[in-house]
């Protein structure tokens, strides 16, 4: 129905939004799981505010594993 698509529409902008400006962190944070994460909060009717909240609060959880071998030179 409409107000789905609307909905749906907003969530793809949004992630698009999110997806840019995350562009950097991509080799810090695990940014597939965080844009999972923000349509799921959606998905269960969280508003905007609300999302960005959870997503500060778990901000840890989707940090990228460092290399314990000795990584990069």
């Amino acid at each position: 129905d409409i107000a789905h698509s609307i909905v749906a529409s907003k969530v793809d902008i949004i992630d698009n939004i999110i997806s840019e400006k995350l562009k950097p962190l991509d080799s810090t944070y695990d940014v597939e799981a965080m844009s999972k994460e923000i349509h799921r909060l959606h998905s269960d009717g969280k508003s905007d505010a609300e999302v960005l909240e959870i997503m500060k609060s778990k901000r840890e959880s989707f940090l990228r594993k460092k290399n314990k071998d000795g990584g990069e030179w």
